[in-house]
């Protein structure tokens, strides 16, 4: 099983010479599973590698000496961790750490790093559910069985899960960047609003004051006696003009 890729091996008849007749051998060759998912069985030593990586110091190369000597991993188990960090956003195709990988490596952007990990390397988990990384350890294989085709007990399935659920175990939800509030006001905030003259006239410039503004129609009597049309303004003047 080449675990780096997500491949498996499946078994093929080959001619054997054996004198006047030949009899089929069987010959490896690579079976591709749906969904591409990066995965390896030693989830152990993923977890310790990606715990080495936020403790060492950046590399400007993801090297095999670095992962030797400074990270202190070798053999077969370690050496197919570098192709999954590529596949999951950490290391760019040259094995030059990315942004993603020093996020991962402080405190506050270590779960955005991780969760970018998932979507990064399971995207097809997210594209048929976007909070894939709220699924449960079952959920999880439930899925991915529905991706593959492959039996739920297949030692593929449990690899994959497990190579998810290690990067999983990295982020905190509550570390997660919540939504910015939409600046859209809603009709709760406009009554608040209107509670504080903001929206009925008010100005939020002037503290949310009131500011009102009057029209008045007045009706003259049809006649054209001064006394009554200096009544009328005197009354105006003294009530309303002051």
């Amino acid at each position: 099983m080449n675990s780096d890729v997500g491949l498996t091996t499946i078994q093929k008849p080959k001619a054997k010479k054996t004198g006047a007749k030949s009899k089929p051998e069987m010959k490896s060759t690579p079976r591709e599973i749906p969904g591409n998912f990066p995965y390896t069985t030693s989830h152990g030593v993923l977890k310790q590698i990606l715990q080495k990586i936020v403790e060492a110091e950046r590399p400007s190369k993801f090297s095999g000496d670095f992962l030797n000597t400074v990270l202190g991993f070798s053999g077969g188990s370690a050496a197919v961790v570098p192709p999954i960090l590529k596949r999951t956003g950490f290391l760019s195709a040259d094995a030059t750490p990315t942004d993603q990988y020093n996020r991962f490596k402080s405190d506050g952007g270590r779960s955005q790093a991780a969760l970018d990990a998932l979507r990064t390397g399971f995207s097809e988990l997210f594209r048929r559910n976007e909070y894939a990384h709220k699924f449960s350890e079952e959920e999880l294989k439930d899925q991915l069985v529905a991706i593959t085709g492959l039996n739920k007990s297949d030692s593929i399935i449990r690899a994959i899960a497990g190579t998810f659920l290690t990067f999983k175990s990295f982020f905190d939800p509550a570390k997660l960047p919540t939504p910015t509030k939409s600046h859209m006001r809603t009709d709760e905030n406009s009554v608040e609003d209107n509670a504080h003259g903001v929206g009925a006239g008010g100005d939020e410039r002037y503290g949310g004051k009131i500011g009102l503004a009057y029209n008045i129609n007045i009706v003259i009597p049809n006649t054209d006696d001064p006394n009554v049309l200096n009544a009328i303004f005197k009354s105006l003047r003294e009530n309303l003009l002051r």
